[in-house]
Order: C-alpha cells, then structure tokens, then sequence
C-alpha cells in the first residue's frame, strides 16, 4: 500500500450536509461501511467494512455459515469501496425505496464518517443501479457469498 493510496481523501457533498468534509483511511474516527440483509427463508447477515481493513461478517438465518467472523482486507479494497459509498450518486439516493407488495428482502446499505452518515433501505431489491451495484459489490467482498451462502 503506497502513501497515495493512504492519504487519499474523499469529499462528500450530499443533501442536508452543511458543508462537505473531507475524509481520509487516516482521519482519528474509524469509517464504517454496512450492509444489512434480511430476507424471508433465505440467508440474513450482515457485513461491516472499516476503514482500518476489518470486515466483520455476521451470519443469521438460513445462512451457510452463523456467527460472528473478522477478517482483514487490503487497503485497496476498503478504498474501492469506499468510493461507491462516498459517490453523490449514493449520497443523493432517498432514504426508502419500498416495495409496490409485501417485502420479501430488505437491503440497508449505510457509511458513518466522522458523525456524518447516510443510510439507504431497499426492499425487494428496489431502487436504482448505484444502490444495487453498491450492494452486490459489499456482497462480493472476500469470502462473504460462501459464509452467507446467498447467491443471488
């Protein structure tokens, strides 16, 4: 991990943020990227990306593997994340994009900077490309889709 990968900082411009602050891997309060999955008969778990490089899997139910399970992940992948999460294209979603029937699935995607945070809730995977992408792309993450099992 180079030092221009590490100082590279991202600034946020989003609705209802005062100004926009600049954040960077090496700020004093951790970054903290979440996905949430629920879903009826079919794999619930979480997935928290840090800025320090743990990605903490929590795996309920209908999942291949429960439980609580920590793993570090290179720089260069908390970074990649973190610029889809740090996008406008995220930061300017709603906050709800609901089902038209009764949910079957809901996906919270979220990022908590420094006491900044933006939270999106999807159900039935409803919404639009930027959220699924982001979604799909925190399911990916090393080892999450065997832990939890879901394959889309």
């Amino acid at each position: 991990m180079g030092a221009a990968a590490f100082g590279v900082a991202v600034c946020l411009a989003a609705i209802n943020f005062e100004r926009a602050p600049t954040f960077s891997l090496a700020s004093p309060r951790p970054i903290v990227m979440k996905l949430r999955r629920t879903c009826v008969g079919c794999p619930s778990y979480t997935i928290t990306l840090r800025s320090d490089g743990r990605l903490i899997y929590e795996g309920g139910d209908y999942t291949r593997v429960p439980g609580i399970h920590t793993f570090n992940v290179p720089t260069e992948v908390v970074m990649d994340v973190l610029a889809d999460f740090a996008h406008p294209d995220f930061l300017e979603l709603d906050n709800v994009y609901p089902s038209p029937g009764v949910p079957w699935i809901t996906l919270s995607l979220s990022i908590e900077m420094n006491g900044v945070s933006k939270s999106v809730l999807s159900e039935d995977r409803y919404g639009p490309a930027v959220l699924l992408a982001l979604e799909r792309k925190m399911g990916d993450l090393p080892g999450m889709r065997l832990l939890s099992g879901w394959t889309r």
